[in-house]
């Protein structure tokens, strides 16, 4: 990943999402790479439009999503669900979804959603 692309994902980071830390959204953004855990989409004028990152667990079953947004004027246009059609082919063994929640709703139950659920729900 170049420095340039490096530093357009993590400006988008730091204006869509809570982080401010330069350095760790830089040092998160790498080590996602190193284990294709990170997905984002390009338009045509090279703007970041949405980024996804995740964890998977050692099953390879569960995609955790840790973070998962698009800029406003490219929501509802399908862009999340490229992103998960995409995982699934790094990861094809993938059948169910979780979402970080703690920060929006810390005392809410962790749940797994089947990813086959969401793809139809979706079309």
């Amino acid at each position: 990943m170049s420095d340039e692309l490096l530093d357009k994902l993590t400006d988008f980071v730091q204006k869509y999402l809570p982080y401010r830390d330069r350095n760790l959204i830089r040092h998160y953004i790498e080590l996602h790479e190193g284990y294709n855990t990170i997905d984002y989409a390009i338009d045509d004028r090279g703007e970041i439009i949405g980024l996804c990152r995740w964890n998977v667990s050692k099953s390879g079953t569960v995609g955790h999503i840790l973070d998962l947004v698009i800029r406003p004027d490219w929501r509802g246009r399908g862009l999340a669900r490229s992103f998960l059609i995409r995982a699934l082919k790094r990861f094809p063994k993938g059948k169910y979804l979780t979402f970080e929640r703690e920060k929006k709703y810390p005392n809410r139950e962790q749940r797994y959603i089947p990813i086959e659920q969401i793809l139809k729900r979706s079309m």
